[in-house]
């Protein structure tokens, strides 16, 4: 996937190539898979996923 998305020109928001790092947290970020946390539960959020589990 890192891969991919240095062949589309996928950079970060400050230009730099996406790393296996960042693409790691960007995919295990509760908020972007629409689940929020309070007090260590997790709750579905009251907004929908950008990405797929």
């Amino acid at each position: 996937m890192v891969r991919e998305l240095d062949a589309r020109c996928i950079r970060s928001k400050r230009g730099r190539p996406i790393d296996r790092g960042a693409l790691y947290k960007l995919l295990h970020n509760r908020i972007y898979r629409g689940e929020i946390t309070h007090k260590g539960a997790v709750y579905p959020g009251a907004h929908e996923a950008i990405i797929s589990p």
